[in-house]
């Protein structure tokens, strides 16, 4: 894997752990299915922040979140994880920090990661609603994690 893209795929999910603590502290919702959002009294979208300067929006089984003019979309996927990641995702996070414009073609970027999961340097772990998300496979999420 070039080291540029493995730079993106880390913040991007670090981005997205910032996230998820923030929903966990200011919504009270513990990320332990891809469904734990649907709560009574979970408001579908709003601010995780005083300033209103973070704003989420819930959708099937994820959630965007966005830090001023950067934006992390992500699914939920097994066992409360949420480091999961595909071409899409990562695009539109790529369109929204300058540092990362040579990822921002959604089809090279497909195919680079179809690439890397065909000789295994991504992996994915299942076949429900989230088997379109990657994974890598040295993180320190590969067994099953703590809820968010």
């Amino acid at each position: 894997m070039r080291p540029e893209l493995r730079t993106l795929i880390l913040d991007y999910q670090a981005r997205v752990t910032v996230a998820c603590r923030l929903i966990r502290e200011r919504l009270g919702v513990t990320i332990d299915h891809q469904f734990s959002w649907r709560q009574p009294g979970i408001p579908m979208q709003g601010w995780l922040d005083d300033q209103k300067t973070i704003e989420y929006m819930f959708h099937g089984i994820g959630c965007a979140v966005y830090f001023g003019t950067t934006v992390v979309d992500f699914d939920f996927g097994p066992n409360g994880r949420f480091d999961g990641f595909d071409a899409w995702r990562l695009s539109l996070f790529a369109r929204s920090v300058p540092q990362y414009q040579q990822f921002v073609d959604y089809d090279r970027l497909h195919q680079e990661l179809t690439s890397l999961h065909q000789v295994g340097e991504l992996v994915i772990f299942s076949l429900g609603l989230d088997a379109h998300l990657f994974y890598l496979p040295d993180s320190p999420h590969e067994t099953p994690r703590p809820p968010c």
